[in-house]
């Protein structure tokens, strides 16, 4: 059967031979494993913008688990294998995303090489927040704030653009001028308000990514050279 090299229905699974990397593993070691991940999913041309879910199966040895002490503790996989699917080439942008992880071993049968099986889920369990890899641009808000606007198309960049910047200025004016509210009840006004499909991330988050960050005073340029 064919994999397909898509998410689907709000999910992607996939696999790959050997044992996987442990954080307590030298470089050579996470590097390799880090690379067959990334091979693995690397013609997947969509990837998840929110809060997803990712399932991690070793299928390994009964008895090296229990009877030597060169198995890895499950708990140090689970990091290389978040790693590996971050950024632009990857399944998410980063692993803040991830807000639940389940990580677990099973008995291989004799014979068989180590494998990982990994599952990556959309909490929705649908594509509603699955974009083409190539549409992912963040916007600048203030300082290290970047917001996410998918590029389907000038005319829709142009609209939410316009959209989010009335939502902010408007915050931003309740904030200095209307004591009634406060801070953190004018952030809940401005998230209501906000197409959920904005993900707001720090830029320390998406810098390493490899997607387009543009800077406040370069929007408009970019949007009408689009």
């Amino acid at each position: 059967m064919k994999h397909i090299n898509n998410i689907v229905f709000g999910e992607y699974k996939f696999f790959v031979y050997g044992r996987p990397a442990s954080i307590q593993s030298n470089s050579n070691i996470k590097n390799q494993y880090i690379s067959s991940i990334k091979n693995k999913i690397r013609e997947c041309s969509n990837i998840f913008v929110r809060e997803i879910y990712v399932y991690i199966e070793w299928h390994t040895n009964f008895e090296e688990r229990y009877e030597t002490d060169s198995s890895y503790d499950i708990d140090n996989i689970i990091k290389p294998t978040l790693d590996a699917m971050t950024g632009k080439n990857g399944l998410f942008i980063d692993d803040c995303q991830v807000q639940r992880v389940e990580c677990c071993w099973i008995n291989k049968n004799p014979g068989t090489e180590d494998k990982v099986e990994i599952t990556v889920c959309s909490l929705e369990r649908n594509n509603d927040y699955v974009i083409n890899k190539k549409d992912v641009y963040f916007f600048q808000k203030d300082g290290p704030i970047y917001y996410l606007i998918p590029n389907i198309s000038k005319s829709y960049i142009k609209k939410i653009y316009k959209l989010y910047s009335f939502i902010i200025s408007t915050t931003e004016y309740l904030k200095k001028y209307n004591n009634n509210f406060s801070h953190e009840l004018l952030n809940k006004f401005e998230n209501y308000l906000t197409p959920y499909i904005l993900v707001k991330y720090h830029i320390s988050r998406i810098n390493k990514s490899g997607f387009p960050c543009i800077k406040k005073e370069n929007i408009n340029k970019f949007i009408e050279n689009l």
